[in-house]
């Protein structure tokens, strides 16, 4: 890609998408950044919260949009806020966002008489749609994980150590397609004339 007179940059043309723009095309190229579960990015702030002299540092935190009444569901979402999925780019939160997790999908189970404790997240990426659901049991300090795809039996994963979550969340729902760099076509350049 020429950036300039006498500036090239080299991608590598996977990233670009199924459909790489054609030669001579004039674009602009957004690579991958997170984003929390109302789609603004992680590295700027929420219009409701941004000042007009405001600078972030860093990145925030992607925390699911729900309230935990329990020490227990409030630890389960720490967890999946904190720990990285199997990427090393992402946190758990952020893959399930990339899969498809939106707020208005969101919703967390307290049941203190059974040691019940779950967040379901509903996501929709191209290898699975359905609910994602991650519980906490107090017992045993495990987590277990139930996979419900639209159209199947759920399928649930019991004894769950905190540092499997990823790993079993991301095989399941993650399409590798954040990986894809945004690409708007500015321009269209004629062919005819120009060498390729």
């Amino acid at each position: 890609m020429q950036d300039s007179a006498d500036h090239f940059t080299v991608l590598d043309s996977a990233l670009l998408g199924p459909t790489p723009p054609a030669l001579h095309t004039r674009i602009q190229i957004t690579p991958y950044h997170a984003r929390d579960f109302d789609g603004v990015s992680l590295y700027q702030l929420p219009a409701s919260e941004n000042p007009e002299n405001a600078r972030l540092i860093g990145k925030r935190r992607c925390m699911p949009p729900v309230q935990a009444q329990s020490e227990f569901v409030q630890i389960l979402l720490e967890q999946i806020t904190d720990l990285p999925a199997p990427d090393g780019v992402r946190t758990i939160t952020e893959a399930l966002v990339d899969a498809g997790a939106r707020r208005e999908g969101v919703f967390i189970t307290e049941d203190p008489t059974k040691l019940l404790y779950s967040v379901t997240f509903k996501v929709a990426s191209s290898i699975f749609e359905g609910t994602v659901a991650i519980g906490y049991e107090v017992s045993s300090d495990l987590y277990w994980v139930e996979l419900a795809k639209q159209g199947e039996e759920a399928k649930h994963i019991d004894d769950v150590y905190f540092d499997c979550l990823g790993d079993i969340i991301c095989e399941a729902i993650d399409d590798g397609l954040w990986q894809q760099a945004q690409i708007t076509v500015l321009e269209e350049r004629p062919t005819s004339g120009l060498q390729s």
